[in-house]
């Protein structure tokens, strides 16, 4: 999706009175290609991708991190 696209969707959850969220984002410098239409096409193919286990992910990552001491509220920084 395009950043217009991503900011209207988050501007909507927070008038639907969401106040945190979990996100997750990759740009086309990662991948070392042009940022234009045909990128755009690419990252849209995510939407074929089975996400059904990623919230248990991000759980198990958050609980694991929280066990090991870390503040849920603090960013993990590589």
């Amino acid at each position: 999706m395009n950043i217009d696209t991503a900011i209207k969707m988050l501007q909507d959850e927070k008038e639907a009175g969401t106040k945190s969220i979990v996100m997750a984002y990759w740009t086309a410098r990662a991948f070392q290609v042009q940022d234009d239409e045909a990128w755009e096409e690419c990252a849209s193919a995510g939407d074929e991708i089975d996400w059904s286990g990623a919230h248990e992910d991000i759980q198990y990552a958050i609980d694991d991190n929280v066990q090991m001491g870390a503040d849920p509220l603090t960013p993990i920084e590589d």
